[in-house]
């Protein structure tokens, strides 16, 4: 393959991935990018089992892939500086072995790549087990340079799934830190090769790479339970101290130093000395000191002012050496919780508004998480938690206006998760509840909602998350009102209450039937050509759209064989469409049934599913929907 045509080269270090790599190469063999236009180079580190023989087995049925081997090192970092200098692409792109790459993730990387000339391109990331992985990092849409605009904070997280300009790494020396457990490895990639791009880029239009979390994933063994997870993590300190250490560079270095003191000093160190599962005192109290050692050195005044006030005072706690304070300050914190759900739905111009409210509020309510006192909010902590802190820390009178309230939509089986648009006004204590209630409303456009292009035709569950003074909660958008039925631009669309108490979206007719959650309701005519309201539907503008109904006599079992039901589908097929003129919604069609009483049954997940509408057609022939 001439090295001209190669755009992207995938690096991929391999050991004892099992059948899980074959997600990856089924994702790269669906990829819209000509094979011929990137490469995969594996580098198996030393796998103990079958996993080398299986690469060369890839490889003999396509050419833009190579299979180098190499004892084990224990960590991904050599055979990824290895594969570095194989590549031949004019990117090239980490990838573990066992994740995968969305269909048009490459082609639309590297079309934004060579659009903005970037020497690094952070793509949008998407993760199996946490909706709003990475999605921190997007809201400002695509950034032709963050240099420019931004700066460093988008470049969260620190993975190595983005495009490097291979010349870059290679003129400038970037490779891994290698060695056993080099923990965050990434990070010294992805901050040095920061400094050194003339250009860096964000593409947020399109999904690019899927992380399969799982806990075989070697981030699970960074345990602040062990000595070398300090040490290593004091080297990247080090690291970040002097490599952004020049004009614009230092308030990156302080962002980044605030990111790992508030994540990976603070809160690590405050859920070990919580666990009482953990059953190691000489551990904690390493953990307490290190964790001290680190903030006397790193947690500056400037990036003690950049905590929120959460980890303020965690970090005052933490440098007093008390672990029974820390420990009962968290537990506070853990003691609330927070959830969002819909209060009123409506729609207009095709556009669904969902009216919200947001309550923060204590798990137990006999044990209330706020108070007023002289007319000032305060947090309710134990006393010798108070009287450790300075009283602002715990005085949250003027932070009503800075929840935070995100709502997304998470597609169910492709794990993309795409943000909208969500207005909350400044929160208000309910003293009668202990709580601290916001309300808002999200705004739900399903031609729109990525990012000014259309959401596809699945399945999406609409998820929260809640920011305030340092405490994040994640969940469901309650809901627990009836199906929302409604065309926009002539696609149809349900929004309802699913099995968990969330709120779900069906754009696909997987789970749910428009033509049947919208209730057709009244007498339709003659049943050879019947037109009969959809009484619960909502239009924005005219529309004909196909509805695979079928009646099927009342009196079959419901529990009756697929084979069967197909045959008496095709028997009692109603030829019906959903049709739009305005406002007005109908469900029209024809059949030649027989008087009598029917169900109706939809296409559903290729087969017809039974659905609670009847139709009863009388002796003269006329049909009614009820």
């Amino acid at each position: 393959m001439p090295d001209s045509l190669i755009k992207i080269s995938l690096i991929v270090a391999t050991y004892a991935p099992g059948n899980a790599i074959n997600r990856l190469i089924d994702s790269l063999d669906r990829q819209t990018l000509p094979a011929a236009e990137f490469e995969v180079i594996f580098i198996d580190d030393g796998s103990p089992d079958d996993t080398l023989a299986r690469l060369h087995t890839i490889a003999s049925t396509r050419p833009n892939v190579t299979v180098l081997a190499i004892d084990n090192s224990g960590w991904p970092s050599r055979p990824r500086n290895i594969g570095l200098r194989q590549a031949r692409g004019e990117y090239v792109m980490y990838v573990d072995h066992d994740d995968s790459i969305y269909p048009d993730g490459l082609a639309r990387a590297w079309a934004y790549a060579a659009e903005t000339g970037a020497d690094i391109l952070s793509p949008k990331e998407s993760k199996t087990n946490d909706v709003w992985w990475g999605t921190s990092s997007l809201t400002a849409g695509n950034i032709p340079d963050v240099l420019r605009e931004e700066r460093v904070h988008r470049l969260l997280p620190m993975v190595p799934h983005k495009l490097y300009r291979r010349t870059l790494l290679l003129e400038r020396g970037i490779d891994f830190p290698e060695g056993a457990r080099v923990l965050w490895e990434d990070w010294y990639v992805n901050v040095e090769a920061y400094r050194h791009a003339n250009r860096v880029a964000v593409l947020a239009d399109t999904p690019v790479y899927l992380w399969h979390g799982s806990d075989m994933n070697s981030s699970h063994t960074f345990d602040p339970a062990r000595a070398d997870f300090w040490d290593r993590l004091e080297q990247l300190l080090e690291f970040i101290e002097s490599t952004l250490d020049e004009g614009p560079y230092r308030q990156d270095r302080r962002v980044l130093m605030e990111h790992n003191v508030r994540t990976r000093v603070i809160d690590r160190c405050a859920r070990l000395l919580m666990n009482d599962a953990l059953d190691d005192p000489e551990a904690k109290e390493r953990a307490l000191a290190r964790s001290n050692q680190l903030l006397e050195r790193f947690c500056t005044d400037e990036v003690f002012a950049a905590l929120p006030k959460k980890h303020q005072g965690l970090a005052i706690l933490l440098r007093a050496r008390r672990p029974d304070l820390v420990a009962g300050f968290h537990r506070a914190d853990i003691a609330l919780t927070a959830s969002t759900r819909v209060t009123g739905v409506s729609q207009s111009d095709g556009i669904l508004r969902l009216d919200t409210q947001t309550r923060w509020h204590a798990k137990d309510a006999a044990k209330p998480g706020f108070a007023l006192d002289s007319g000032r909010l305060l947090r309710v902590v134990a006393p010798e938690v108070r009287a450790a802190l300075p009283p602002e820390l715990l005085d949250h009178s003027e932070d009503l206006g800075r929840m935070r309230v995100d709502v997304a939509a998470r597609a169910r089986k492709e794990f993309v998760t795409w943000q909208l648009p969500h207005h909350a006004e400044p929160a208000r204590f309910d003293a009668e509840t202990a709580a601290l209630v916001a309300s808002g409303h999200a705004l739900l456009d399903i031609d729109t909602a990525r990012l000014d292009r259309p959401l596809q035709d699945t399945v999406w569950d609409l998820r929260t998350r809640t920011e305030w003074c340092g405490m994040e909660r994640k969940g469901a958008l309650g809901y627990a009102g009836p199906a929302r039925p409604w065309l926009a631009a002539g696609r149809p669309a349900v929004a309802y209450a699913n099995t968990t108490g969330g709120m779900s979206l069906d754009l696909a007719g997987t789970l749910r039937t428009f033509a049947t959650d919208a209730k057709p309701h009244g007498a339709a005519g003659a049943v050879a050509a019947f037109s009969v309201p959809l009484v619960n539907a909502t239009a924005s503008g005219p529309a004909d759209v196909p509805a695979e109904l079928a009646a099927i006599p009342a009196d079959v079992d419901a529990a009756a064989g697929v084979e069967e039901i197909e045959t008496l589908a095709k028997i009692g097929d109603l030829r019906a469409r959903v049709v739009a003129d305005g406002q007005d919604v109908r469900l029209v069609g024809g059949t030649d049934l027989v008087p009598g009483q029917y169900v109706l049954y939809a296409r559903r997940n290729g087969k017809f599913a039974r659905t609670r509408a009847r139709l009863l057609v009388a002796d003269d022939g006329l049909a009614t929907f009820h």
